[in-house]
């Protein structure tokens, strides 16, 4: 019998510059078609966040078959047409797999709080240049009392995504908080010497109608 097999993936990928302005301008007016589909290979919550060249992408995948799910998007001819368009701002990493268009990067942490019916949360992510010597694994006391951190900044996400050479801190709040002491926090455990800064939320799709775009 099959299992619903829920997954957080995040990736990273280059923007050209001269594409920025058309970049965003497309995705609010993603393809209903896309959405659709997309709604579809269940995915939802998926946002891309857009600074100095990088697109990080975070979705949660929540099916029964990832592999068929995703090869319904990959042959969907609304999709494709989607992806001419957008492939041509996109910039490839130097060290992406297997000659991938994205850099898949490893979800490296993860907390999540409740969130009751009718919360509707703010997204950000922070991006910051990886700490030498950081660990493979998390000790589970890593980053001490969440749950306060939860009281404190109204948090119900964090996760954290290691790629190459980059760490991206993905939260999730209630509130529309200064993060900034949250942030020296993380930068001190993480010994990484400087603060993360801040990506734009470039794209969302909602709950009500979950899908994601390239």
């Amino acid at each position: 019998m099959s299992t619903v097999n829920q997954r957080i993936l995040g990736s990273i990928i280059g923007l050209k510059k001269e594409f920025e302005e058309q970049y965003i301008a497309l995705h609010n007016h993603t393809f209903p078609e896309v959405l659709d589909r997309i709604h579809q290979s269940n995915i939802s919550d998926y946002s891309i966040f857009l600074q100095d060249g990088v697109l990080f992408s975070h979705m949660v995948y929540a099916g029964f078959n990832y592999e068929a799910d995703m090869k319904a998007r990959s042959t969907d001819m609304s999709t494709m047409e989607w992806w001419k368009l957008t492939d041509a701002m996109q910039q490839p990493l130097d060290y992406r797999k297997n000659n991938k268009w994205g850099a898949g990067i490893s979800l490296w942490y993860s907390h999540a709080l409740p969130i009751q019916a009718g919360e509707k949360v703010i997204r950000n992510t922070y991006r910051f240049s990886a700490p030498s010597g950081l660990e493979e694994t998390v000790p589970d006391d890593h980053f001490g009392d969440i749950d306060f951190w939860g009281t404190t900044y109204g948090l119900k996400t964090l996760q954290i995504f290691r790629a190459v050479n980059e760490v991206f801190v993905y939260l999730e709040t209630l509130k529309d908080s200064d993060h900034s002491f949250l942030l020296e926090i993380l930068s001190r455990v993480l010994k990484a010497g400087v603060l993360p800064t801040a990506m734009q939320e470039i794209f969302h799709t909602e709950h009500k109608n979950p899908g994601a775009v390239h």
